[in-house]
This record gives C-alpha cells, structure tokens and sequence, in this order.
C-alpha cells in the first residue's frame, strides 16, 4: 500500500509540474521572440536558412549559449496543454465548452507537429504540350551515378566531404569527392593537366550562398583511380557536361519523387501590364491522368488545385528556346485538415461555452 501509495504521489507530482502555468508563462513570450527575431532576420538570411535556424530547429547557438529552437518551445507548450487537458481538467458539462476548446488547440498544435515531420514542398517543370510527374526538391541535391545513362546510385549531397567515395559498393574504379560548393562560380584553371570534361575547362569556386537557397548552384570534382581515364572530373548544376569514365558517368541534381499520376500542360497563358513585358498573372491549362481516367483542371495564381494530398500552386514560368514551361510548385501535407478541424472546434467550444454560461443564469 505504501509503495502504491508513493507511486501515485509521485505521478501526481510529475503530472503538476507538466501542467505548471509557469510553462506557458516563459515559452509563449519565448515563441513570440523566434517569431519576430526569425522574421526580421530573412532579410539578411534569406526564407530558407531563417525558417531552418529559428522555427524548424530543437536548439539553435547563439555563440556557445543553446537556445531552445521552434520545435522545442511549441513541443513544451503541447505537452503542458496535454497534461492540463488529461488529468487537471474539470470532467463537468458544465465545463464541455471550455474542454472542446482546449481540445481545439491541442488539435491545432499536434496537426503543426504532423505538417512538420511530413510536409514535402518542390516545383514540377512542364513544358507546353508535355506531361511531368517528377517534381524537384527546392533545397535537397544528390549525386546520380549512372551506367548507359540509368541511374544506377544517388547519394546525398549534404552528406557529402572532402576524400568521401561515391557508390565504392558499385563502381569498378574509385571516384573520390575532390572538393564541393553548395554555391560555385567558375574560375580559371592554372593548370589542366591530369583534369578532363568540365574540370578541364573551369575550377568551381565556393560563392557566398544566395538567400534564397533554390537560388544556389551546386557542383563537385572528383578524383578518379583505377581506371583507364584517371584524373579529375567536375559536375555543376544547369550544366550539360557530365564526367564520363567509360560506360559511367555522374550528375549534380536537385532530389526528386515521382508524383502517382501525371500532369500535361495543354496551355500555358499569361497577362501582362499595359505597354510592358512585365506578368501581371499567369495560368496553366492541365490535364490530370491517373490510372487510364483523365480530367481537365486550370491553375492559376490564385487557384491552386488539389488532388491526392497534393497542391499545386501557380508558381512562376520560363521561356526558353524550345518552349514555354509553367513552373507549379507542389506541397504534400498530410497535415492540412488539422487547421479545419481545430476551427470547427473551437467554434463549437466557444457556442457551447455561451449556451451553457446563459442556460446557467436561467436556471
């Protein structure tokens, strides 16, 4: 009994101090200060290293001093909230307004946390007339190696350092990274000698990297070994020229993942501003297919459109040589509804709440 006895006092305790305002108290004006530091900061940082630094990290350094990050305050303030809704809450009709309401933050917080640990955000390029499913990563690179121009191997860019050997398991030679730049320029070459392909030709040269992190240009050079074309091979992105070692060869590439279904781009339309080549707005004229059923569909900047957990948004668009190409940026949330649910809730929590309080009065 007297074991029972401490072991409930002791989860009494624990769950107290889960629950403890004094939670809130310092990691709601500690949210609000990641909020408008992280925010006045993108423009020196730019969105993506901001976003990474502040809101999508568990701590951040400030100098040698660790700070609690995005992640770590919002999971203190879903864990306080959840103790206080399960075990301090008052289990009394009369409270189910305030209970559904609580209910709705919760829900609220736990759908930011799935968003979090599952959203995947890229761009699909299409060109007029033609169908895409392969849709690029904004930030992620990799490193394909491909035998008869099939991929073969893909390694993580990011993952990547300086005598690091890419695909040992798989290669019959040993290619090395020689050197990497998430941001390159190319510079001159002293001297080619033992250099080939692109390497020949340029030196890439690490660059400060741009804000906006989609904006960078990746490259590599490799050392080959051991095979009947030694030397050093150089891959950057944008660039037609791949290292080829016989029947091998590498590339620099943003990371992908095929969609379940296929988009055709029937017409790409754009407006622009009176007497300038300026867009005021564009639109993309899609055809849906999956599974042999097809469907037309119009994107355009202020109508996205949804299919599969997927959204895609009217983005941006090039023209180049050989074509018109809509750029439709792509999101996959399995979080989405989360928000709608929470807003049901609550509104539901604050209408039961009114009808209770004035039945209350009447009575």
């Amino acid at each position: 009994m007297g074991m029972e006895n401490s072991t409930r006092s002791t989860f009494a305790k624990a769950v107290s101090n889960l629950a403890s305002p004094a939670i809130l108290f310092y990691a709601l004006p500690w949210l609000i200060v990641l909020l408008v530091v992280g925010t006045y900061l993108q423009k020196d940082l730019g969105l993506y290293t901001a976003q990474k630094m502040f809101f999508g990290s568990w701590i951040f350094w400030l100098g040698p001093l660790p700070l609690p990050g995005g992640y770590a305050t919002l999971a203190a303030i879903t864990i306080c909230l959840l103790a206080k809704f399960l075990f301090q809450s008052p289990w009394r009709m009369g409270q189910a307004g305030i209970i559904v309401t609580h209910l709705s933050i919760l829900v609220l917080l736990i759908g930011g946390g799935i968003t979090a640990a599952t959203q995947r955000e890229g761009f699909l390029s299409i060109k007029e007339g033609q169908s895409g499913n392969a849709v690029s990563d904004y930030h992620a690179r990799q490193i394909l190696v491909l035998k008869d121009g099939k991929q073969i191997a893909a390694v993580d860019f990011d993952t990547l350092k300086h005598g690091d050997a890419i695909a040992a398991d798989i290669l019959p030679f040993t290619a090395k990274i020689e050197s990497l730049c998430r941001n390159c320029r190319p510079a001159p070459v002293k001297d080619a000698t033992g250099r080939h392909g692109l390497a020949e030709q340029i030196n890439l040269a690490s660059a400060p990297e741009e804000k906006e992190n989609e904006a960078n240009l990746s490259g590599f050079t490799i050392a080959v070994s051991g095979s009947e074309q030694d030397g050093i091979y150089a891959a950057m992105e944008e660039i037609p020229h791949r290292p080829e070692i016989g029947d091998y060869s590498f590339a620099i590439m943003r990371e992908q993942h095929v969609l379940p279904f296929e988009i055709e781009l029937k017409d790409f339309k754009r407006d622009l501003h009176p007497g300038t080549d300026m867009a005021s707005g564009f639109s993309s004229d899609v055809i849906v297919r999956d599974n042999g059923t097809q469907w037309p569909a119009v994107i355009s900047m202020n109508e996205p459109l949804r299919y599969k957990g997927y959204t895609f948004y009217q983005a941006s668009f090039s023209i180049r040589p050989d074509g018109e190409f809509s750029v439709l940026s792509v999101v996959q949330n399995k979080g989405r509804v989360f928000p709608y649910i929470a807003g049901a809730l609550l509104m539901v929590g604050l209408i039961l709440h009114i009808v209770l309080r004035l039945k209350g009065r009447n009575a």
